[in-house]
């Protein structure tokens, strides 16, 4: 069924709202002339540009917000076409199952609840999709251009904040500009991509080369290395390839030294701009990524229908052959399959790879596309969804129908409402944690395991220990702290098998931190002078024994880890101190004497 025109309505040119690319060849549009645009797409170009200052959508409750819009705004497309369009075909099929099965995966995920939050997430890629199904190609293709002036704002307003201490936490880390991603790395990628459409426009003026020059010092400010050699070789490849180009690359060039030169008078100090040239004698990030990588794909063998949202963070100790921590393994297809498993990942390749050799796309979104996905094999740029929803509007998911049936619309309507009304109930349960009020927001969201973690983390009495620590564990059995925290509430009770049973636990899911085998070692030796005391020679030689068997836990963690592990900054530390070592070697000379008798 054919879809309905939209109205058209004609405007003068606004920053948000340019040509369109065929709109853009013409003298009237190079003259800066009036063009029709409907109001559709300038609502979405607006979305477009709102999107990144929510953080990037990293965070839960942002994103449940633009859940909200997103819903809003479909409801509104469908009132004013009077009909819904969508691509019923294998490549949007696949697209949805990728990010449905974030709900598939949650019976065998390692925390069910945090899954359901993960799932609340990746479930409004799926919302963009049919937003993007409403628009016809071209359309989309001019939303674009909002891209550029989004980053341009993000690297002027926070780029102040250089010279506000009081800001300048928020959008700079450690001299990097983070912007409203507070991430320097996608921050930068996603500044690479306002450069690239802009130099697939046909507009080279003085208004584009200033937008151009303010995206490349935005991401010489961030510090990020694999971006700045990315743009390097875009720079490169319009220069060669690009007469019209040509004296912009220069003019880019021009504003990198001027930007370098400039923050070394204002900052005495080159350090972020410079670490583009360490990249291979400082290797220590590159080398730990590395090593995240080698540690998942154990995991994902291991698991491959999936661990649930953020299960790979927790499983990551019983994997890991370093010592790290990290949320995310900054490999994005790994984090994938990882998260909703191999078929997702898989399929969510097929869609990718066959969009680049699709001849529907154009070489701007085909270059924004492989962009993207080489940034994503070192970075976690999908958990920021602005991100993926870039990468959305550059797939190929086949052409939309229009279904304009009474029952289809309504239905479509009721099902729009029903997940307006549980994206808002989320934003607002996750806004309230985000505030402080976690006991309230733990109310609304009871299987929120972050919330718990954090008030066993805060307890005070045995009885809160054991509370928090039993609450964590129905729902994680992965948390070392809450094995930690029985622990202490049995060595409380003089119930020291339960203890043991426990610190084997926390030894499991945390074994690359000394201190643990330590505290296992006070504890060992509480309980040896409490059955000593006690008389009961059997029980203080079983605790002996397992005092005297920690070294070789210890040797154990030592033959699991990688050589990638010693060549990164954090290296293991796997030694007892000299005084617990002689401990131990008198220890087993108590253990051979109860067994002589």
């Amino acid at each position: 069924m054919t879809h309905n025109r939209r109205k058209q309505k004609s405007k003068k040119n606004h920053p948000i709202t340019r040509q369109t690319a065929s709109q853009q060849t013409t003298s009237a549009s190079d003259n800066g002339m009036a063009h029709s645009i409907s109001n559709e797409v300038r609502i979405f170009k607006w979305m477009l540009f709102a999107f990144p200052f929510l953080f990037g959508l990293f965070f839960e409750f942002t994103v449940a917000f633009a859940g909200i819009i997103l819903v809003v705004f479909l409801l509104y497309l469908i009132k004013k076409n009077g009909q819904i369009r969508l691509a019923c075909n294998l490549y949007s099929l696949l697209l949805i199952f990728v990010f449905l099965s974030y709900l598939l995966v949650l019976p065998w995920s390692v925390d069910w609840g945090i899954g359901l939050i993960g799932f609340m997430k990746f479930s409004t890629v799926i919302l963009f999709i049919l937003v993007l199904m409403q628009f016809e190609r071209a359309e989309i293709a001019d939303c674009f251009n909002v891209i550029p002036w989004s980053g341009c704002a993000m690297v002027i307003l926070t780029g102040m904040t250089y010279f506000i201490p009081d800001l300048a936490g928020c959008f700079i880390d450690a001299g990097r500009l983070g912007g409203f991603f507070q991430y320097a790395n996608t921050f930068a990628l996603f500044l690479l991509i306002g450069v690239i459409v802009l130099a697939e426009s046909n507009l080279i003026n003085s208004l584009e080369i200033s937008k151009m020059a303010v995206l490349t010092g935005g991401m010489l400010l961030t510090g990020s290395r694999i971006t700045l050699i990315m743009l390097l070789g875009v720079l490169i490849y319009y220069a060669v390839f690009s007469k019209k180009m040509r004296k912009t690359v220069i003019i880019i060039g021009a504003t990198a030294l001027a930007v370098i030169a400039g923050f070394f008078l204002l900052s005495g100090s080159l350090s972020t701009i410079t670490r583009i040239t360490t990249i291979f004698s400082d290797s220590s990030t590159l080398l730990g990524r590395l090593l995240y990588a080698r540690d998942a794909w154990f995991m994902l063998l291991k698991h491959p229908m999936g661990t649930g949202y953020m299960g790979y963070y927790y499983l990551q100790p019983q994997f890991q052959t370093g010592v790290y921590t990290t949320r995310f393994v900054h490999q994005e297809f790994l984090q994938m399959g990882l998260d909703a498993g191999i078929p997702a990942m898989m399929a969510f390749l097929f869609v990718c790879i066959r969009s680049l050799f699709s001849k529907s796309r154009s070489k701007m979104e085909k270059l924004i596309l492989t962009v993207v996905l080489l940034h994503a094999c070192l970075d976690f740029d999908f958990q920021y969804l602005v991100i993926l929803y870039i990468l959305m509007m550059t797939l190929d998911f086949g052409k939309s129908k229009g279904y304009a049936a009474g029952s289809a619309l309504t239905a479509a309507k009721v099902s729009l409402i029903a997940l307006g009304v549980i994206y808002l109930y989320f934003f607002a349960a996750l806004l309230t944690e985000r505030l402080g009020d976690r006991e309230n927001a733990l109310k609304m969201l009871p299987f929120n395991t972050e919330i718990k973690i954090y008030a066993l983390s805060q307890a005070q009495t045995a009885e809160a220990f054991e509370y928090w620590s039993d609450q964590v564990l129905a729902q994680n059995k992965t948390i070392a702290l809450a094995y930690e925290g029985r622990a202490a509430v049995a060595v409380s009770r003089n119930d020291f098998d339960a203890m043991a049973e426990n610190m084997d636990k926390v030894l499991q899911n945390d074994p690359y931190q000394l201190e643990k085998y330590q505290e296992y070692l006070k504890a060992l030796e509480t309980a040896m002078n409490y059955y000593n005391n006690q008389g009961d020679t059997k029980k203080l030689e079983k605790f002996a024994r397992i005092a005297v068997s920690i070294p070789e836990r210890l040797d154990a963690v030592k033959n699991r880890t990688s050589k990638l592990a010693n060549q990164i900054e954090e290296k293991p530390e796997l030694e007892l101190t000299q005084n617990e070592q002689v401990y131990l070697l008198n220890l087993k000379k108590v253990i051979d004497e109860l067994a002589a008798k």
